[in-house]
């Protein structure tokens, strides 16, 4: 896979968290090995937003079962998001649309 070309798993995987969980600003995914990495950055996490992070987790390895993902959420907590950016240097970006 090119760096930026995002495989359909990949681009699921960012619009159903990204349009499920609008506290997401952010979906990094990318592969390592063979599993598929991935990263939600919220700028605070509560307990909801955690809990309906979960549920779309639970959803996509219950719909891509034969999937290995490692899920992460990182609360920005006032940092700046290129600080937050910079220390995972992901091979893959994916933007989450200001409108869904």
């Amino acid at each position: 896979m090119n760096a930026g070309m995002a495989t359909a798993i990949e681009a699921r995987v960012t619009r159903s968290l990204s349009g499920a969980v609008p506290e997401i600003e952010r979906v990094l995914v990318y592969r390592e090995g063979d599993a598929l990495v991935v990263f939600s950055v919220v700028a605070d996490e509560d307990e909801d937003t955690l809990d309906r992070i979960y549920a779309v987790e639970r959803a996509l390895m219950h719909e891509f079962n034969a999937e290995h993902f490692d899920f992460n959420v990182i609360s920005r907590r006032g940092r700046a998001m290129s600080d937050i950016l910079e220390s995972l240097a992901p091979v893959l970006q994916c933007r989450v649309p200001t409108s869904i």
